[in-house]
């Protein structure tokens, strides 16, 4: 077996220095070939140390020949949204958006309740992230369907078609999607909620394994004849 269309690599929350071993250990892969395509799954900021990093990486794949998609995570939007309305926006820096501005060399340890203060913030951000990081979160896709698959963020809503799941559910749903055990239109492969080890079930597979707090992000080959080899760095 030497088809490796398509891998999906969970969150990785700023971790480069997961993502980089692990890209290494995909390409070095026989299920890797050049008709392959990764699918990452979002969340490629916030928490961990090396969010502009993440983003650079994921930026310059296509340049050195490497089939990518990138999918919008929640954290991803969060970071976006605060762009747009730093005032508004209440949740980015609480959930990871100081380590994403340390990053960019901003400082945002202050006091994050304050709309004054955000906006201070966003200010300092304008100036140094690069457009073209805007520009590739702007243009992230909500979902992927291949090989009867759907790669997804966090997971859709039971029992409404792909075409009529908002991008809402698609990025933040949990409960409801994680407890239902009926077949979805398709097999999902998603991230958001982390987990301990990779969570196979009959009718998905999350792959989410908390890489900023566990040092572990994980890969999941998706094979034509539906085998599913894992790998894990480190």
């Amino acid at each position: 077996m030497t088809i490796g269309k398509p891998s999906a690599i969970g969150d990785i929350h700023g971790r480069l220095d997961l993502l980089d071993p692990l890209l290494l250990n995909i390409f070095s892969s026989p299920l890797y070939t050049s008709q392959s395509r990764i699918v990452f799954l979002g969340d490629y900021v916030d928490r961990g140390p090396f969010s502009a990093g993440v983003i650079d990486r994921l930026i310059e794949l296509p340049k050195k020949g490497v089939d990518r998609i990138c999918l919008a995570g929640n954290h991803d939007l969060w970071f976006l949204h605060f762009f747009e309305d730093p005032i508004g926006e209440t949740n980015w820096l609480q959930w990871g958006g100081v380590e994403t501005a340390a990053s960019y060399g901003v400082q945002a340890g202050g006091p994050i309740d304050s709309g004054a203060f955000r906006r201070a913030v966003r200010d300092q951000l304008a100036k140094e992230v690069p457009q073209s990081h805007l520009d590739f979160i702007r243009s992230l896709p909500a979902h992927h369907v291949a090989l009867n698959t759907l790669f997804v963020h966090a997971g859709v809503k039971p029992g409404v078609a792909l075409d009529d799941q908002k991008i809402e559910d698609l990025t933040y749903i949990r409960g409801e999607f994680l407890n239902d055990r009926r077949p979805h239109e398709y097999f999902v492969v998603h991230g958001h909620t982390p987990v301990m080890e990779p969570d196979f079930r009959d009718n998905r597979a999350n792959i989410d394994t908390g890489a900023y707090a566990t040092n572990m992000l994980s890969c999941l080959i998706v094979t034509a004849d539906g085998r599913q080899v894992l790998q894990r760095s480190p």
